[in-house]
């Protein structure tokens, strides 16, 4: 039984970026291609030093497509800016219901294979560069310096303070 268990499990390795998931899980879309390369014999995979998948993919990416794969829904965080790199990915994996997600957002009409026309992040949210004042409300930023001071050997002028938060 533990055997059968250990077979359950899959080591990834997706573009240097380290992932542990089920067989359930990256079986779940039965049209995917990777339904097609964990649903059969896995000797043919490509392995890494450490024997674990290597999938030759955008690694960072490849957590929103596993979160579809377990979610069935792209959830995505409020600032992200990689649609188009992230719908490459979905059509390399072949995962036709994500794509629909990813195209209903950027159309924003429904989605007639899922039923669904909700996909986090749609409106894209203001970033702190931008300036155009359509957002509103207050928030934060931080200001960091990186750098050295030059100063006399007993640092009696030095009148600092650290200044952690700008109420904007």
């Amino acid at each position: 039984l533990m055997g059968a268990d250990q077979q359950r499990i899959v080591d990834l390795n997706v573009g240097g970026v380290l992932y542990t998931t089920s067989v359930e899980t990256l079986t779940k879309d039965e049209g995917s291609l990777l339904f097609l390369m964990f649903s059969g014999d896995r000797s043919s995979l490509h392995q890494d030093s450490k024997g674990r998948v290597f999938i030759d993919r955008d690694g960072v990416l490849f957590r929103y497509i596993l979160d579809y794969l377990r979610s069935g829904q792209l959830i995505l965080p409020d600032n992200f800016q990689e649609f188009s790199r992230l719908k490459t990915e979905a059509e390399y994996f072949k995962l036709k219901a994500a794509l629909c997600q990813l195209d209903c957002c950027s159309s924003k009409i429904g989605c007639s294979e899922t039923g669904s026309s909700s996909l986090s992040p749609c409106p894209k949210r203001p970033s702190a560069t931008d300036m155009s004042g359509t957002w509103g409300g207050e928030g934060y930023i931080v200001v960091g310096y990186r750098g050295t001071f030059a100063f006399g050997r007993d640092m009696s002028d030095v009148k600092f303070r650290k200044l952690t938060r700008i109420l904007v």
